[in-house]
């Protein structure tokens, strides 16, 4: 139902949120010292969907991926400029989830 449905994704936003402040803090979404919504957008989405299916990763693990995933030249390229086209959104969650895919 899509009262179960909601309430299940507030945890899981809640989680990822905290998770990522404590592991991070208030930089993660900051590439240019500004916060960025594609950025916010595509770890949150990402950590997401790691959560629901393995649950939360290793801090450590996690900050290193984050700082890889800063330094990729594709995946800022896919935060600056047109960031709502499909194809860069796609593009922006292939790149997180690759690096994403290997905290396990």
């Amino acid at each position: 139902n899509q009262s179960e449905f909601i309430s299940e994704n507030e945890q899981v936003f809640k989680k990822c949120i905290s998770f990522i402040k404590d592991s991070i803090g208030k930089q993660a979404f900051r590439p240019e010292g500004i916060l960025n919504v594609a950025v916010f957008e595509a770890i949150t989405v990402g950590l997401a969907r790691r959560i629901k299916t393995y649950d939360l990763p290793d801090a450590i693990k996690f900050k290193q991926a984050h700082e890889a995933l800063m330094q990729d030249e594709r995946f800022l390229n896919s935060v600056f400029g047109p960031t709502s086209d499909e194809t860069v959104v796609k593009e922006r969650h292939s790149i997180v989830d690759k690096y994403f895919s290997e905290l396990l």
